[in-house]
């Protein structure tokens, strides 16, 4: 699980990172990686950059397109406020 790996390598710095969606496109031969995070919190982009570098050691995927994409969540801020996440 990349949350995981990200979370190992950062000692639980963006625990409160959630992977929303992967889509991989063979004929593109491209990858793309979105993640949220509620929207009380804050990610500089020095880390963005951290977490960017991360999952492309993890993946190693040479040759294919990553795209990432870090985004704050308002419904994920809702779900956690609720009790819900």
């Amino acid at each position: 699980n990349i949350l995981k790996i990200i979370n190992e390598k950062t000692c639980n710095k963006f625990n409160f990172l959630k992977l929303k969606q992967v889509f991989f496109d063979t004929q593109q031969n491209s990858c793309q990686i979105h993640f949220i995070y509620p929207s009380n919190m804050e990610i500089e982009e020095n880390d963005k950059q951290t977490i960017q570098n991360i999952v492309k050691e993890t993946l190693n995927i040479d040759g294919t397109l990553l795209l990432i994409r870090i985004n704050k969540s308002f419904v994920l801020l809702m779900k956690i406020l609720q009790g819900t996440v």
